[in-house]
């Protein structure tokens, strides 16, 4: 039933489709937030219209909706998401190659992708990293696609001020959820380390816990450090 679904729409309508997904998917998710990695969310069903939308496309159509998606698409978020599961996929980064039936682009596709993405991220500020719907992942993303020293360059510029080193770090926390302590922010060495000297880090935390302004988060994120922050 799905395919019969795809078969009456036009390969210009599957290109206008796919490239609209590019553009709002972020927004959805910032109008209504859910986990972003719980399978059947938005973000999941989304990338499930892609291989039906992009079998439509001849050779030459599939190359510019790529193109514009990963090149001018505004959910950057959620492209992210899709780079890093196919940079998986593809076996590019970890051990977990999975079978090509299962990717949603071509190798030669996801080469493009990541040049694209990759000028994406070099271009963005830290401020626009941290806006992203997932910054760490984002950050992740960059990494995995094979520059290491891009994300560590722009965290540690950002965080040679106390209030840049707050703000990072806000945003860069994970949520745990536990049946004894329910859901709590964590600051994980795994995820901070790759982008920045984790024990300089926790100590620059702990010393402003008493600063006049920054004291209260600073304390908090103190709390993450150690023990994690419940909500």
């Amino acid at each position: 039933a799905r395919s019969v679904a795809f078969e009456v729409l036009s390969p210009e309508q599957c290109a206008n489709l796919l490239i609209a997904l590019s553009q709002v998917m972020d927004d959805a998710y910032r109008r209504h937030p859910f986990d972003q990695y719980w399978v059947n969310s938005l973000w999941d069903r989304a990338e499930r219209l892609i291989p039906p939308l992009l079998s439509r496309l001849e050779q030459a159509g599939r190359e510019v909706v790529i193109t514009t998606m990963f090149g001018e698409g505004a959910a950057i978020g959620w492209l992210t998401k899709l780079f890093r599961q196919e940079t998986f996929a593809h076996g590019r980064y970890g051990d977990r190659a999975r079978p090509e039936s299962d990717w949603l682009f071509t190798d030669a596709e996801l080469d493009h992708i990541t040049e694209l993405i990759l000028g994406r991220y070099r271009a963005m500020s830290a401020t626009d990293v941290i806006r992203s719907p997932n910054p760490l992942s984002l950050l992740f993303a960059w990494r995995q696609g094979g520059d290491e020293q891009g994300p560590r360059e722009l965290v540690e510029a950002y965080t040679i001020s106390d209030e840049g080193l707050v703000e990072m770090l806000d945003n860069l926390t994970s949520t745990i959820t536990s049946s004894d302590r329910g859901r709590y922010h964590v600051l994980k060495e795994n995820d901070l380390s790759p982008f920045m000297n984790f024990e300089n880090a926790r100590q620059r935390i702990n010393n402003l816990k008493e600063h006049s302004d920054l004291g209260e988060r600073a304390r908090r994120l103190s709390a993450a450090f150690d023990t994690g922050t419940e909500f």
